[in-house]
């Protein structure tokens, strides 16, 4: 069942399905379109019988207001997240996601249209890419977290030595202003953009 836009709730039957996609493989697929509540797999198959997911929308109609903008090829610092925040046109919605892009969401389709075109025409300050968001749209599986450092020699304490210690986990985005100027010597932080997504230690 999917609700569309108008709310309305209609089945959804879907023909040619691989035999190996089962109920779990179905689920993950259809989940880029809403959320499954159903999924019904005859046993024996015949040229009436198809599998029928049921999908509800649970309103994210709003993405198709929606463009992806990328910066770069390195992670989105703060400090220019912020400025950028500060100038963009149009009153947007912004939101993360994940390393450099950002998705930005119009009151109207008109409005998200009109400001693709523009940054397509010409080149921008922010952004290499800004393109109409879609169901292909991937977020970047990548983190920013910071890192806890413990037992650095005092003889090694420097920012140097904390970079080293970073891009073993990935790229370094900052280091703690503390841990920079030695105020403490028995913790040492900084951050790092990583696709680690298991614990570090």
């Amino acid at each position: 069942m999917l609700r569309g836009r108008d709310g309305k709730i209609v089945s959804l039957f879907v023909e040619d399905l691989p035999d190996t996609m089962d109920y779990v493989a179905m689920r993950k697929f259809f989940a880029n379109f809403g959320m499954v509540k159903d999924v019904f797999i005859p046993k024996k198959k015949s040229k009436e019988e198809v599998p029928m997911i049921k999908v509800h929308i649970i309103g994210n109609g709003w993405l198709y207001r929606s463009a992806v903008a990328t910066f770069g090829e390195h992670p989105i610092p703060d400090s220019l997240f912020e400025s950028f925040m500060k100038e963009v046109k149009g009153n947007p919605t912004v939101r993360r996601m994940g390393y450099n892009k950002v998705l930005l969401t119009f009151m109207l389709v008109e409005e998200m249209q009109s400001f693709v075109e523009e940054h397509t025409k010409q080149s921008s300050i922010w952004f290499n890419s800004v393109v109409p968001w879609s169901v292909k749209t991937e977020c970047s599986y990548d983190r920013e977290v910071w890192l806890t450092c413990y037992g650095v020699p005092v003889h090694a304490w420097n920012v140097s030595t904390f970079c080293s210690i970073g891009q073993f986990w990935g790229e370094v985005t900052q280091i703690d202003e503390d841990t920079a100027k030695c105020v403490r010597c028995d913790i040492g932080n900084v951050k790092v953009f990583t696709n680690n997504m298991s614990v570090i230690n």
